[in-house]
């Protein structure tokens, strides 16, 4: 794993990113997983905002000096 963020306690998610280029999302309350997708290349950093009206936007940093939204 190389970078972990987690959503305030509404959102109840947990999101890591590692060096295979592969975001996941998992419910904290019930450890299932919610969602997967591929950056194609490593990840150095991770950060989420929160929506007013629920859910959320992850952008992701890649080792390229990229940055993914999503």
């Amino acid at each position: 794993m190389r970078a972990m963020t987690i959503l305030n306690q509404s959102e109840k998610t947990v999101i890591v990113a590692g060096d295979d280029g592969i975001v996941t999302s998992y419910d904290i309350s019930t450890h299932e997983l919610i969602d997967v997708w591929a950056v194609g290349t490593k990840i150095s950093a991770i950060a989420t905002l929160s929506l007013e009206e629920g859910g959320f936007i992850v952008a992701v940093g890649t080792s390229e000096g990229n940055t993914i939204i999503r």
